[in-house]
């Protein structure tokens, strides 16, 4: 096997290198080497920087440099080191890197659970204060609604009195407004104006009513009064001069009635209904035929 001082020969570049150049026959510089528990090895700067620059050197200064997956698994057996490494790494120092190696993992293991923590202490922090004030927002809310809420009854309480106002007003107004009118010159002509448009409706929705039953009725009376008295007009006079006497009453007739069409103070028209006769006293006893048989023939 190749020891550590020929391993350290083959990396001196003394001699001339290229591909045009042959190796020196002169003999390389030998490191002094001190053997011991604590040996020093000194080689020369040149194959310092080399080591310095080497995945070995790169392993023992920092063991964060090397990926996790694939430095473990040199240490553990499981993929062959490359011939260098093999030959620059001893098993103390094989060994030495391990312990090194499980300690700052098992150091970045802590320091990572430890943030793994402290970033869950966070979330739960921000969680709760989350939480804290969404509560206080939904109560805000609450009282926000029930204020609308309030506002609102309000509201539809104003518009219904608003409402119930204009209504009543608006009743007033087309009352004032019919009274103006039924007052008027113009409600008069215009009642006229329809009556005479629209006379046949009106008498006959008129006379199916008890009010213009009992009118006719009355009417009727009145004109039948009206031609007892222009017929006793006509003829009372033309008996008295004939007969050489004003009293007509001896010969059986009815006496004369006053003017229907000028009423009495003291004895006003009475409205008949319409479904019935007149009685005789309504009528004014006036005489029948069978109760003056004679009184027309004894007149001259």
């Amino acid at each position: 096997m190749t020891s550590r001082l020929e391993m350290f020969q083959s990396f001196d570049q003394d001699g001339p290198r290229g591909s045009d150049q042959g190796r020196s026959d002169k003999k390389p510089r030998v490191p002094s080497v001190t053997k011991g528990k604590d040996a020093i090895v000194t080689v020369p700067s040149s194959i310092a920087k080399r080591r310095a620059a080497s995945p070995a050197a790169r392993v023992t200064r920092s063991m964060s440099d090397i990926p996790t997956a694939g430095m473990t698994t040199w240490l553990r057996g499981n993929l062959e080191l490359p011939p260098l490494l093999s030959q620059v790494i001893t098993a103390t120092e094989k060994e030495k890197i391990s312990t090194l190696d499980h300690a700052a993992l098992e150091k970045r293991s802590h320091h990572g659970l430890a943030e793994l923590l402290l970033s869950i202490s966070e979330v739960s922090r921000r969680k709760d204060e989350r939480e804290k004030d969404l509560s206080l927002q939904l109560t805000e809310l609450a009282k926000e609604v029930a204020s609308l809420k309030l506002v609102r009854d309000s509201h539809a309480a104003e518009v219904t009195a608003l409402k119930e106002m204009h209504a009543v007003e608006l009743a007033n107004a087309r009352g004032r407004a019919v009274d103006a009118y039924k007052n008027s010159p113009e409600f008069v002509s215009d009642q006229e104006a329809y009556i005479n448009a629209h006379l046949n409706d009106i008498n006959k929705h008129w006379l199916s009513t008890p009010e213009g039953r009992e009118k006719l009725a009355s009417e009727s009376y009145i004109s039948y009064q009206i031609g007892i008295y222009a017929t006793q007009q006509k003829i009372y006079p033309i008996l008295r001069d004939k007969a050489g006497t004003s009293c007509i009453t001896d010969w059986g007739l009815p006496p004369e009635v006053p003017n229907p069409e000028i009423p009495v103070a003291n004895t006003p028209l009475d409205y008949i209904p319409f479904d019935r006769l007149p009685t005789d006293e309504e009528l004014g006893d006036l005489p029948s035929e069978t109760d003056h048989p004679a009184s027309t023939a004894s007149v001259p």
